[in-house]
């Protein structure tokens, strides 16, 4: 009675509705316990059925003997089941009624809440803004404003007692957006706040740090341990028995018939774990959302940014005893030279020892200024790492909460500060510099390109020329990135090109073949084209991955460079092919046939496309889903760890070379389908180079073990593009290898400058 005198109107108001309300939600959690329970009960009932009605079946025993049930027995089992299922009927009903009436004790309190709050909220508002007018400085005025979004919050304070925290979606959105709401308002007031702690405040001792903290884990413990409680025979059970599962079908000594039962008991479990952690999940998700909310809205005003305020001003004061600390330094430094200067010297002997003394000042004083800057930059650091740790504790307890499932803008907000964290100029130039580059090229060229009367570079019909031109050449970039992954290279992609290019040109050519093949022209026609297609896929495949293979043989078995091995190849098969085409030049191909495999669409878009799409989700499978991706990126690393580790470095080396022929023959025959057929025996020279270039570009590393699908992607488009671009323009083709030296020296540079800084 004493304590219910001391309390002002509004909060007697406040006091006497969570009384009532509290009445209600016991009420409401005494029904939700029914029909928790009653699902329970339906649950064990339903998976006793199952097992009931298994004994209908017909079985063998231990000894092989056939069991089957009289027609008595049949009767017994299918009374039990019409019995269970009658249970599960009444259960059923019963939780229906128990639904019902759920849902009116709900309404009746919330009708409680809306006709006795506003009475509060008016009180309680009407004194905090007198007491807004009065207030004295910034840190008042945001004090007030929060009490008064606070008040406005107590709604949903007490909906959240009302139903056990478990609020509706609508209600949860409506206090999200209440807060979004109040810290767009605050925005200013608490910009002025901030300064006015800046200037007025001491700084936060570490006792003061676990006082603001305590408040926070207060409020949040409760949820946290209420969760730990739902889960454990719910979804920590089920992690259990999964478990149990795993160990009992590993075990050899368990024979056929225990390791059986076994299963079946922990499966039935399995199914009973997941009915109760499906009628906990609601709970749990509700607790877990509310639990969040507090979180972000404490953690962030109430210990978090008064942390990083604290950094500002311990900043600060580190900057002035810094400056202190240098300027008190020089002086001395200033003094010692000065006395070691004006000491008398006479003799040799003299004049040597005060040289000496000179230097031996020189070197102290060098120190003291290192010593002094070290501790700056140290406890600047330690400023920053104090705030970083600080937030990690949050997503910490946002961890505890969540089993570690973040959601995507949570994921997304802990990469931003580890960014932001970890941010260094010089290793973010290193890494995305050459791409700021290469854009700001495009930016310039899109804007000269109408100024100078060519046509706009920025327009579908250039994008999708530049994407279909990228699509052979993505199959050729990913291969020569493979042998650049191992550490190695690859010199023989253009002559592959123009390998699988007469090959696909010569099957495909409709009549009398304009290349002749050891002078003869001969007529494909009478094969058809399903056959045609067949054929010039796989000779394209057999003869690059042939020369591929040859040229991985000799690097992993011999430790030859592949620059050699390559080189080797390249030429050969220029040989091979000149002398048995004559070097001629191919006629068009049957347009049938390019329209059925990589035809253009009536709005103009090239399904070529397609394929460079294809073998880009291919070979990002194969990299990164894969053993032997994991083995190309340990042996590129490593070729003796790797060794070590059991791996086979000349089964991997031959694998990277014959993959790597593969893609070389399918993206010939794509470029020969592009160009309809016009292929020689010299097409392709040239092009290992824009390859290699797409690969580094992408940031594939010559150092081996370092290098992504994506980097790649990026690079092959970024080179068609600046090809097209300049093409665009006019530019000389001869200027256009300019541009691309200067991208491949600058790609190179970088690598090796981040390799340097690496070791």
């Amino acid at each position: 009675m004493e304590n219910e005198n001391l309390l002002n109107p509004s909060e007697k108001i406040l006091e006497d509705l969570k009384s009532e309300i509290q009445k209600y939600s016991l009420k409401i959690k005494d029904v939700q316990k029914v029909i928790y329970d009653n699902a329970v009960s339906i649950a064990n009932l339903t998976i006793e059925n199952e097992r009931i009605k298994s004994e209908l079946k017909v079985y063998f025993n231990d000894d092989g003997i056939k069991i089957v049930k009289s027609n008595d027995e049949k009767q017994v089992i299918m009374n039990k089941l019409a019995e269970n299922n009658n249970k599960i009927n009444d259960i059923k009903l019963n939780n229906k009624n128990s639904k019902i009436e759920l849902a009116n004790l709900i309404k009746e309190g919330r009708a409680l809440i809306d006709k006795k709050l506003p009475d509060y909220i008016e009180l309680s508002k009407k004194d905090l803004l007198l007491e807004l007018k009065n207030a004295k400085n910034p840190k008042e005025v945001y004090s007030i404003k929060k009490k008064i979004y606070l008040i406005n919050k107590e709604k949903y304070n007490l909906l959240e007692l009302l139903t056990n925290n478990q609020l509706d979606f609508i209600d949860r959105k409506l206090c999200y957006f209440n807060s979004l709401k109040y810290r767009i308002t605050s925005y200013f007031d608490r910009k002025k706040y901030e300064k006015y702690y800046i200037e007025n405040t001491d700084i936060i001792s570490d006792e003061q740090k676990t006082n603001l903290l305590a408040p926070i884990y207060a409020k949040v413990k409760p949820n946290k341990d209420r969760i730990e409680a739902l889960r454990a025979d719910g979804d920590d059970k089920i992690a259990i028995i999964e478990s149990e599962i795993r160990k009992i079908k590993k075990n050899r000594e368990l024979n056929k018939v225990v390791k059986k039962k076994l299963l079946l008991k922990d499966k039935e479990d399995l199914k009973l774990a997941n009915v109760v952690s499906k009628l906990r999940d609601k709970e749990i998700k509700t607790l877990t959302l509310n639990s969040e909310n507090t979180i972000n809205e404490l953690y962030n005003t109430e210990y978090l940014n008064l942390l990083k305020l604290n950094r500002k001003k311990l900043i600060s004061k580190e900057k002035e005893r810094f400056e202190n600390n240098l300027k008190e330094v020089n002086e001395l430094n200033k003094k010692e030279l000065v006395d070691a200067l004006t000491v008398e010297a006479n003799t040799p002997n003299e004049i040597k020892e005060r040289k000496e003394k000179i230097s031996y000042t020189k070197l102290v004083n060098k120190n003291r200024l290192i010593e002094i800057k070290f501790n700056h930059k140290k406890n600047l650091a330690k400023f920053k790492d104090d705030v970083h740790q600080v937030f990690l504790y949050k997503y910490h307890m946002i961890d505890l909460l969540r089993n570690s499932m973040f959601t995507f803008s949570q994921k997304q907000a802990q990469k931003f500060e580890n960014f932001t964290y970890s941010f260094k100029f010089s290793t973010f130039f290193l890494k995305y510099g050459l791409y700021f580059a290469i854009i700001f090229i495009f930016i310039a060229l899109g804007i000269v390109s109408p100024l100078i009367g060519r046509p706009n570079f920025f327009n579908l019909s250039t994008m999708y020329n530049i994407l279909a031109q990228s699509a052979p050449r993505m199959f050729l970039a990913l291969g020569v990135a493979g042998c650049i992954l191992i550490g190695g290279t690859d010199l023989s992609v253009g002559r592959m090109v123009g390998l699988a290019g007469v090959v696909t040109a010569m099957l495909f050519h409709k009549g009398d073949n304009a290349i002749q093949l050891f002078g003869n022209t001969i007529n494909f026609d009478a094969l058809g084209i399903p056959v045609k297609i067949f054929l010039a896929i796989f000779i394209s495949i057999l003869l690059c991955s042939l020369f591929s293979t040859l040229a991985g043989f000799f690097t992993a078995k011999f430790k030859i460079h592949p620059f050699v091995t390559t080189l080797a190849t390249q030429l050969t098969i220029f040989g091979f092919l000149t002398y048995t085409t004559g070097g001629l030049p191919s006629g068009g191909i049957d347009m049938k046939i390019k329209n059925m495999l990589a035809p253009t669409t009536s709005s103009g878009f090239p399904t070529i496309i397609l394929w460079g799409l294809a073998i880009i989700l291919i070979m990002w499978f194969i990299w990164n889903k894969t053993k032997f991706g994991k083995y190309m990126y340990a042996v590129g690393g490593n070729k003796e760890a790797a060794s070590v580790s059991g791996i086979s470095v000349f089964a991997v080396t031959l694998g990277v070379f014959i993959m790597a022929g593969v893609l070389y023959a399918l993206g010939g025959f794509l470029e020969c389908l592009r160009l309809n057929g016009s292929m020689s025996s010299t097409y392709g020279t040239g092009w290992e180079g824009d390859a290699i270039a797409a690969a580094v570009v992408g940031g594939i590393s010559f150092s081996g073990g370092i290098g992504k699908i994506s980097g790649i992607v990026v690079g092959v488009i970024v080179f068609q593009a600046l090809q097209v671009a300049l093409t665009t323009m006019n530019i000389d083709a001869n200027l256009i290898f300019v541009f691309k030296g200067l991208i491949i020296l600058a790609a190179v540079t970088i690598d090796s400058l981040k390799y340097m800084k690496k070791k």
